[in-house]
């Protein structure tokens, strides 16, 4: 099993997110051999969406890290995703899809596009 993220965000202040916009997953590792993520830390979250996911993405999407793993805090989402991957219907109930896609200010603020560190032109 391959799992493409875990998230180690250990508490709920933690402004990080892992969102994948526009991104394709493809392997050759076989049919439901990889997960959208697993949490590392307590309040994970991760968002794939407006992607392409192929078969090699689990239909339950995402794992628990341990058999003693919590999930009550992790923050799983999905939207708007395509392909033989993307099927929701076996999700686990940790997860959920959302109504909208997260908007990048939502992530970087308002005034992302004049701070020093961020070059748009990878945007």
């Amino acid at each position: 099993m391959g799992y493409l993220t875990a998230s180690g965000r250990g508490a709920a202040s933690d402004p990080s997110w892992y969102v994948f916009n526009h991104a394709r997953v493809y392997g050759s590792g076989g049919a439901g051999s990889t997960y959208l993520g697993r949490p590392w830390g307590t309040y994970a979250r991760v968002v794939w969406q407006n992607s392409q996911l192929g078969d090699v993405v689990n239909a339950k999407g995402w794992s628990i890290w341990t058999s003693t793993s919590s999930t009550a805090n992790v923050y799983f989402k999905e939207f708007n995703n395509t392909g033989a991957g993307a099927g929701t219907s076996q999700r686990v109930s940790f997860s959920g899809q959302l109504k909208s896609a997260v908007a990048i200010t939502d992530i970087l603020g308002e005034d992302y596009k004049s701070q020093w560190w961020d070059d748009t032109s990878f945007l």
